[in-house]
């Protein structure tokens, strides 16, 4: 029997890689380019499961965030592709077990941010057959939900019916970036596990896309999982000094 210690099995819940691949060029199976996250390193690190977000804006994108967010979709698809059978868009639980137990990587498809939904819920179910299995309502305040550094306005009534339609699809609830209301209302409304995918402490960094010791709580209470953002200006309030204007003005 081999004394070597089993190799680690991560599931990074979070990463802006496809942006750097559509955008910037990055080789994605290469490993070349400024993508913090490939599939070289994810094999030496042992990363089993990846969400690799889709992050569009309307402000960047007006009137073609549905178009952008399906172009990065392509693009996640042909990442996956060109690692012959290595990895693979996962859309069921079953699919991320077996990444877990040898098979291919579990890759995720996430919005980060709801702006391709344009302000209708009922658009999920589109990116639902496209494979997108998680969400994040806002980047910034929109017509589903307030946000860290907006006005710390609450889920709006749509924002609430997406709730609704995202645990009805099986789609993972994000909480990350979420204003501190629109957190308490998930808390009240959801009725299965959320998450955080990219969120630090608040008590030890204090940015509002942190979470407070009681909103970590409640977030384990309702058997949901907490993702570390390793972005030092999330970590270290020595770093954080960009936002602290925004800090001071929410208090």
């Amino acid at each position: 029997m081999s004394d070597r210690p089993a190799p680690p099995r991560f599931f990074d819940a979070h990463c802006d890689t496809v942006m750097k691949v559509l955008d910037h060029g990055a080789d994605f199976v290469g490993g070349e380019g400024d993508a913090h996250v490939t599939f070289p390193a994810m094999m030496d690190a042992g990363v089993r499961a990846q969400i690799f977000a889709c992050f569009v804006l309307s402000e960047q994108h007006p009137g073609d965030e549905s178009e952008r967010a399906e172009t990065m979709i392509r693009t996640i698809e042909s990442m996956a592709a060109g690692t012959e059978g290595e990895m693979r868009i996962a859309r069921t639980r079953g699919e991320v077990r077996d990444a877990f137990a040898g098979g291919p990587i579990a890759a995720i498809l996430g919005l980060e941010g709801a702006d391709p939904l344009e302000g209708k819920a009922e658009r999920l179910r589109h990116f639902f057959d496209l494979g997108v299995r998680d969400l994040i309502f806002a980047w910034q305040d929109n017509p589903f939900s307030g946000t860290a550094f907006g006005e710390n306005t609450p889920l709006t009534r749509e924002g609430e019916r997406l709730l609704g339609l995202a645990e009805e699809l099986r789609v993972m609830v994000d909480v990350s970036h979420l204003s501190d209301r629109a957190f308490d209302d998930v808390c009240g409304m959801a009725t299965k596990p959320f998450i955080a995918s990219h969120s630090d402490c608040r008590a030890l960094c204090p940015s509002l896309r942190n979470l407070t010791d009681p909103m970590i709580r409640a977030l384990a209470d309702r058997g949901g999982v907490m993702g570390i953002n390793l972005a030092p200006g999330f970590l270290d309030p020595e770093v954080h000094w960009w936002q602290a204007p925004l800090f001071e003005r929410a208090l």
